[in-house]
């Protein structure tokens, strides 16, 4: 199963998110796409794997061996103890360090050491830009001048969206 694993990620080079991690734990290994595994929370010298299925793997490896064998895709260290995967960062919440929001609602902290490196890998990931008031004025405006029904879900949207801008 390990060699079918291996084999199965040269193949899947290109697309990091279609490679597999076997996961060791006391009840044996799991082979797991990295696209379903959310985060991992360090726990002395183990590690947590929370998945986008709702369950948990319990493994004796220290976060620190899986920062190395995860550097390569699109996870971080956010925090001693968490290292995420990126692709399912929702949201960020503004603070000394800061909150991220996993795809499972759940809020991490952020430490202040590692926030400008998490905005910079986020904005690469996600090509996100601010947009500035004019803009969505600009966009306002327009649906103002087509109005209808597209026009109570934009002004919606305009309000919450221009005041606030993106996350970051």
């Amino acid at each position: 199963m390990l060699m079918e694993t291996l084999l199965h990620n040269v193949q899947q080079k290109q697309n990091s998110q279609e490679t597999k991690l076997c996961i060791t734990s006391l009840k044996g290994f799991q082979v797991i796409d990295l696209k379903d595994i959310l985060y991992c929370e360090a726990s002395s010298n183990y590690t947590n794997f929370f998945f986008t299925s709702g369950s948990s793997i319990c493994t004796a490896k220290s976060i620190l061996e899986y920062e190395d064998i995860l550097a390569d895709f699109s996870f971080m260290r956010i925090h001693k103890s968490f290292l995420v995967n990126l692709v399912h960062v929702k949201g960020y919440l503004r603070g000394e360090g800061g909150k991220i929001i996993m795809s499972n609602k759940q809020e991490l902290g952020v430490s202040r050491r590692k926030k400008e490196e998490f905005l910079k890998k986020m904005k690469a990931i996600y090509k996100m830009y601010k947009l500035d008031k004019k803009v969505c004025l600009d966009a306002w405006l327009f649906m103002q001048v087509i109005g209808g029904k597209i026009l109570d879900k934009f002004d919606l949207w305009a309000n919450v969206f221009c005041k606030h801008y993106l996350f970051f």
